[in-house]
């Protein structure tokens, strides 16, 4: 329930989100507008390094946090209760940050600001319509 139903929709033959995977591709091509490709796969990739250092980072937390909860995975090569890889991943990812032009970590803050700008007028809208 958190898409518009038209874009949330599966298609019957391919198990697929055709709507949805044809909308991303043209907000996909839409993105070359800002300059070249070089600049949408820098921008992608500084998004992917953000997600990876929050993903490295709660499993971190979560192993201080909650320390009995059962995983079906357990991160392996701990120092205490401290996972290595979660804070190795996370150190790679920030080096990898630094290389990253400031422009491009401009345009994807503004990106993701959209996004987030989108997803809240949207459950805004949604609240309305299921209140009225």
């Amino acid at each position: 329930n958190e898409l518009p139903h038209i874009i949330a929709r599966i298609d019957r033959k391919t198990s697929t989100p055709v709507i949805a995977l044809f909308v991303a591709l043209v907000f996909s091509i839409s993105f070359l507008f800002f300059g070249s490709i070089g600049t949408v796969a820098n921008a992608t990739d500084f998004l992917l390094f953000i997600a990876f250092i929050i993903i490295n980072l709660s499993a971190i937390k979560l192993r201080h946090s909650m320390p009995k909860a059962e995983r079906p995975f357990k991160i392996p090569f701990n120092i205490g209760k401290i996972p290595l890889p979660s804070v190795l991943g996370a150190i790679a990812c920030l080096f990898l940050i630094i290389g990253i032009k400031t422009e491009i970590i401009i345009i994807a803050v503004l990106l993701s600001l959209l996004g987030v700008a989108f997803e809240l007028f949207y459950k805004h809208r949604h609240k309305k319509k299921q209140g009225a």
